[in-house]
C-alpha cells in the first residue's frame, strides 16, 4: 500500500504532541504514589508502562536517529509499506473506542526492573524521547520512508521500513497511552 510520506508525517507529529500533552497535563500533576499503584497483582502501573516505553525508545528513537541523519534520500511523495510493517503497525495501535485487537506480554527485556520508579526519571526520560522523536520527524522529511529500514526491538534480523517503524513506535505508545488512562480510572488517580 502507497502511503503520502507528508501526511504520515503530519500525522505522527500531530499524535506526538498529543502524548506530550497528556505528560504534562494528566501525569505530571499527579503524585508518585497514585503513579506507582497498579489496579491489580498482575497490571502495570503509570509509570512501569513508561518505563516499558522508554526502554523500547531507547532502541528506536537511535535507529531512527541513524536512518534520518545518513539515509537514502526521499525521491518522491509516497512510500510503499512493507506487508509485515504495514500488519505490526496497524494491528498494535487501539482502535477508536480504545479497544485492542489483541493481547501481547512483554518480553522480559522489555519491562521494568522495579516496581517503585522514581516519578521524574521516568516521565522526564519520556518526555525526552518524545521530543527527540520530534526531531527525528522533522529530519525525516528529507530522506525516502520506504527505502531506509529500521531493525525492530526484537534484533537486526528483523527490519520494518523506516515509515512503517516510525508507525509501529508511535502506535505502541498510543497502546499504553490508553492503559495508562485506564489505570488511573482503577486506581483512582483519574483528573480528565
Amino acid at each position: 500500500m502507497g502511503l503520502n510520506q507528508d501526511a504520515v508525517l503530519q500525522d505522527l507529529e500531530q499524535r506526538t504532541h498529543e502524548q506530550l500533552d497528556f505528560l504534562s497535563q494528566k501525569l505530571e500533576p499527579l503524585d508518585a504514589e497514585v503513579l506507582n499503584r497498579k489496579p491489580g497483582e498482575k497490571s502495570w502501573s503509570v509509570l512501569e508502562c513508561l518505563e516499558h516505553l522508554n526502554i523500547l525508545g531507547a532502541i528506536y528513537i537511535e535507529g531512527f536517529r541513524q536512518k534520518t541523519d545518513d539515509g537514502t534520500p526521499r525521491q518522491g511523495s509516497e512510500y510503499k509499506t512493507g506487508w509485515l510493517g504495514q500488519y505490526a503497525a496497524r494491528t498494535i495501535r487501539p482502535k477508536e473506542d480504545g479497544s485492542l485487537s489483541y493481547k501481547m506480554k512483554a518480553l522480559p527485556f522489555m519491562t521494568a526492573s522495579a516496581s517503585e520508579l522514581d516519578k521524574e526519571s521516568v516521565l522526564g526520560t519520556q518526555r525526552e524521547q518524545l521530543e527527540a522523536f520530534l526531531t527525528t520527524l522533522e529530519a525525516a522529511k528529507k530522506v525516502d520512508l520506504g527505502k531506509n529500514r529500521v531493525a525492530t526491538s526484537l534484533g537486526s534480523w528483523l527490519k520494518f521500513k523506516l515509515g512503517d517503524a516510525m508507525r509501529f513506535y508511535l502506535n505502541h505508545q498510543e497502546r499504553h497511552y490508553v492503559q495508562m488512562e485506564r489505570t488511573l480510572a482503577q486506581v483512582g488517580g483519574a483528573n480528565f
